[in-house]
């Protein structure tokens, strides 16, 4: 069964080492007839004062098939076994053997080749390969030097047979995967940033493109027709309730053109990188310019950048808001507050101006777009959107959900600024 290091002879029933008899008449598969004094040391045997005499040639019988659990008990000691294992390093190669340790489950043993190594095998090996072993089980202190419950000697480098290679997953290949990772991870960066940029660009341009659109045609329209009436109202025959829907059409005209340059202003006003509470502030200025009116624009919280179709939404919500209270209200003042929160912006505009029914307010069938316009923008970026109003004045209340992005800490620190309150007072240049 095995001629060295020692001699082992196996039956149908057991195996042991034969002390004194040299192997080297012996080759691997010869049936011999052995006696001596059986010396058992806890689940080894040795037969002491040997006598080993040969019968007849024959092939090497084949192994049984263990697990390294059932090879620990002892049960399997001098005895020819397969079992498997995983290689923990790369095998330890001297002139006089080769040695490598191996784990199965929760179980570790060695395997031990003697003698001069004329096979490559071994340096095929990597760690952490599957190997299927072939040798002879051995629990003896002597060779297990307690390190392991049992070795397992074999008899040449074709007892040694390679199941798999080492995972892809392991140590070495997990760093050199993330160290490629990690430009591969800088280059999808940049190029989201570049595609991003290259998308806000056009965006840009064409908010652009519309704003001079709206200025030289709407715009100078309304300009245009508003100049003649008033030409006409100049006249000295321009006199008595005839003229009435003149007056009116002029005065309607102007509200027109005004309105085109709101229009101008908010998208002017997206193609900047400022917080929400300056471009808010900058388009409602326009709103309350020349009027008696007061208008402060508050923020706290952390600020956090919006995406550019959220933006355009609370803007023109906010002065779809203003614009109402100008006009209807009769309002003295209006609040506006930003509060950033972790997950939300809350946006609340209020004034002091006389509130309205809500449940009766007029809707778009009845040719009024305000309300119903502020709802659908709120719709569009699920925000929910109440309002609140009374004798005292009006209340409108948008709640935005702010998505939360890879990175947010590192934004929220670049974007911070100190809570502020900023106020338009009467005769404040616009």
């Amino acid at each position: 069964m095995l001629t060295s290091p020692i001699l082992y002879i196996e039956d149908s029933t057991a195996g042991l080492a034969v002390d004194g008899v040299s192997g080297a008449s012996l080759k691997l598969g010869d049936e011999v007839e052995a006696t001596g004094v059986i010396d058992a040391r806890g689940f080894s045997r040795i037969l002491r004062r040997a006598k080993v005499s040969l019968l007849w040639s024959r092939e090497p019988a084949p192994p049984f098939s263990v697990t390294a659990a059932r090879a620990a008990t002892g049960a399997f000691d001098g005895m020819y076994i397969e079992i498997e294992g995983s290689l923990k390093a790369k095998p330890e190669i001297t002139p006089q053997s080769v040695i490598m340790s191996l784990t199965s489950g929760n179980h570790s043993y060695r395997a031990i080749l003697s003698g001069a190594r004329q096979d490559a095998v071994f340096d095929r090996l990597l760690p952490h390969s599957l190997l299927r072993l072939r040798g002879v089980c051995v629990v003896d202190p002597e060779y297990s030097k307690s390190l392991t419950p049992f070795v397992l000697f074999l008899r040449s480098g074709g007892d040694v047979d390679i199941i798999s290679g080492p995972p892809w997953w392991d140590v070495r290949h997990l760093r050199e995967i993330a160290l490629a990772l990690i430009p591969l991870t800088l280059i999808g960066v940049l190029i989201y940033t570049r595609a991003e940029h290259w998308r806000m660009r056009a965006v840009v341009e064409e908010r652009s493109r519309m704003a001079r659109e709206i200025h030289d045609t709407l715009a100078q329209g309304f300009a245009g027709i508003a100049l003649q009436l008033e030409s006409v109202l100049q006249k000295p025959w321009a006199r008595g309730v005839e003229i009435a829907p003149v007056a009116v059409a002029c005065s309607m005209a102007q509200q027109s053109r005004r309105e085109a340059h709101r229009s101008i202003a908010a998208l002017r006003t997206l193609h900047t990188e400022e917080a929400l509470e300056d471009m808010l502030r900058k388009l409602l200025q326009t709103q309350v310019a020349g009027s008696q009116l007061e208008l402060a624009v508050t923020s706290t919280g952390i600020p956090q950048r919006l995406s550019g179709e959220c933006t355009g939404h609370v803007l023109r919500i906010a002065q779809e808001a203003v614009a109402n209270a100008v006009q209807h209200a009769l309002a003295t003042r209006i609040e506006v507050r930003l509060v950033f929160e972790p997950d939300n912006l809350v946006v609340e505009i209020a004034d002091d101006g006389r509130g309205f029914d809500v449940s009766g307010a007029p809707v778009a069938e009845q040719g009024h777009f305000g309300i119903t316009g502020m709802k659908e923008r709120a719709a569009n970026i699920k925000a929910d959107f109440a309002i609140q109003s009374e004798n005292a004045g009006t209340r409108i209340i948008l709640k935005v959900p702010i998505p939360r992005r890879q990175g947010e800490f590192w934004h929220r620190v670049l974007w911070w600024r100190p809570p502020s309150k900023t106020s338009i007072h009467p005769g404040h240049p616009a």
